[in-house]
């Protein structure tokens, strides 16, 4: 198991954590790490009351962690979906579920944690992937999508910077998560990064000071 170098114990004991699609894959990874470093957990999943896909789902499900944690240091966006095939003939309503989940929810949960995080002088981490630099066959949304939260992420993180709030992403290659075990399940698992390597890598990312900087992860 990767592990967070030594000094992030003491970074991450008592902060306040928001992850949303915390409960499977690399965000239930990058909860499991924190909670063991001692941080306070809020953990969003797709079973959750509020669609942070929509504005007004993002600020509902902001509130309720501020009501729980008492404020936001961190907000991870973990979320993803993942529908392959040619553009031309897929379903109407797996694009859109793409666009929402992997785009939409970043941008509205960033509106809405701007404030919490800008009294905190905290940090926010998206989820890009490996597909951001080129589009791909038969991945034409998902890389869309992947390459927005790049020029989001970079975008935000200049926009930020007077509030002392740090914006990055984590760009990982393939890994054995139930999004990547579901869309490729003849795939050999052994070959893949585990959750936990990517969770450790993402915490000691937010955890280093810096801002606007896109994290490959790979074995």
């Amino acid at each position: 198991k990767a592990t967070t170098p030594e000094g992030d114990s003491s970074h991450w004991s008592g902060r306040r954590v928001v992850i949303v699609g915390g409960t499977s894959g690399i965000g239930a990874a990058i909860a499991t790490e924190l909670a063991a470093l001692g941080a306070r957990i809020a953990a969003v999943g797709r079973s959750a009351a509020d669609d942070v896909t929509s504005a007004s789902g993002a600020e509902a499900a902001l509130a309720t962690a501020v009501s729980s944690l008492g404020g936001v240091d961190d907000l991870f966006v973990t979320a993803g979906v993942l529908h392959t095939g040619p553009l031309a003939h897929q379903d109407a309503a797996d694009i859109a579920e793409t666009l929402a989940v992997n785009l939409a929810a970043s941008v509205y949960l960033a509106r809405a944690a701007h404030p919490h995080l800008a009294k905190s002088a905290g940090s926010l981490t998206l989820f890009t992937s490996s597909s951001f630099t080129k589009g791909r066959p038969n991945y034409a949304v998902y890389s869309a999508t992947k390459a927005a939260i790049v020029n989001l992420m970079q975008a935000l993180a200049d926009e930020w910077s007077s509030a002392n709030i740090r914006v990055n992403a984590v760009a990982p290659e393939r890994a054995n998560t139930p999004m990547r075990q579901a869309a490729f399940p003849n795939e050999d698992h052994t070959v893949l990064l585990s959750a936990e390597e990517v969770a450790a890598a993402t915490l000691r990312l937010a955890a280093s000071g810096l801002t606007g900087q896109v994290l490959d992860v790979r074995r």
